[in-house]
Parts: structure tokens; C-alpha cells; sequence
């Protein structure tokens, strides 16, 4: 079942969200976002986009030269590079935007797969960018609070029309 994306303006987007007790059974909530994010046109899936307020977000990137699939539990990102790149983003939650972001290069990051194996690697580029991207999910922020405040008020009737859903979009919406 596909489940429906959480849109701009529900609260729960804005939560710092829970971490999930170790050992628990989380291949329902891996296989719902799994699911979800199979029939939309994102890289990656923060727990709260489907309405679960648990620490868990899953990338998954099929293409002809690159694959990158992981399941990322309770995760913390432990070092970030003073080097930075700065590229367009988007979220499945705020339709029809996109922004450049500055984000670090590379990252150091512990968490547990969906197996409860426990990892810590280093990312970099675009690894390092989604995984930051879907990151800031469980701690309530959105690409947007990166902007500055004039990008930000630019903004204000796209992100009034996302709350209102006002928008198409070609996948299940709350």
C-alpha cells in the first residue's frame, strides 16, 4: 500500500521525532516507506513524510550506473566537513519547490539498519546531501529553514498554497 505524504503545514513535520527502542520491529514502517516512496519521484523517505513520528529514514537511489539503497535507524550524524557544495533540493512534502542548499560535502553518521546491525561511515556527496536532507527530517527541519529570510518571504504564497492544498501532485497527499 502506498501510503499518502505528509504536505507543508502538519505538524508533525515540525516535531523532533522519537527514537525507536532497540531491537524493535521496524521492517512495517521500512516496507510502508519503501512502498510510498517506490510510486514518487523522491530519493529519500523521513518516517514523518508517512505520518510516523519515529527516528528512521530510508534513501533508495535504482539507476543504470548507481545504486544506493540503505535504511538509516536512529541515526546521528557525528562529523560534518567545513567543505561545502551548494545544490538545487527538493522535498516530497513541499511540492513544486525547489531551492539551492548549502550542505556539507561529507559526513560521519553512526545508525542501525533495518536489521539492528549498527554502522558508522562516511558519506560525501550526494550521499552526504540526501542523508543530511532526510536527517534534518527528524529533527523537524525542512530544506527551507536553510534559506535566508528573504528567500524564505519569496516563498510565502507557494507555501500557503502547499498548506491549503492547493496543488497537484501525482501521489497520495495528507
Amino acid at each position: 500500500m502506498v501510503y499518502p505524504i505528509v504536505l507543508y503545514g502538519n505538524p508533525i513535520l515540525r516535531e523532533i521525532l522519537e527514537e525507536i527502542p532497540l531491537n524493535s520491529d521496524v521492517l512495517n514502517i521500512v516496507n510502508k516507506l519503501q512502498k510510498t516512496l517506490d510510486h514518487s519521484a523522491g530519493v529519500g523517505l523521513a518516517a514523518n513524510q508517512i505520518n510516523i513520528n519515529s527516528q528512521i529514514f530510508i534513501i533508495s537511489i535504482n539507476e543504470k550506473d548507481y545504486n544506493f539503497n540503505q535504511v538509516f535507524i536512529n541515526p546521528n550524524i557525528i562529523l560534518k566537513s567545513k567543505e561545502t557544495n551548494i545544490i538545487e533540493e527538493g522535498c516530497l512534502s513541499l511540492p513544486n519547490i525547489t531551492e539551492e542548499i548549502e550542505r556539507s560535502e561529507a559526513i560521519l553518521i553512526e545508525f542501525y539498519d533495518e536489521n539492528w546491525n549498527y554502522h558508522k561511515k562516511n558519506y560525501s556527496k550526494l550521499e552526504a546531501r540526501i542523508i543530511q536532507h532526510e536527517y534534518d527530517h527528524l529533527k523537524g527541519i525542512l530544506f527551507l529553514d536553510h534559506l535566508s529570510s528573504e528567500k524564505q518571504i519569496k516563498l510565502l504564497t507557494p507555501l500557503q498554497n502547499i498548506a491549503q492544498r492547493k496543488i497537484e501532485v501525482n501521489y497520495p497527499i495528507i
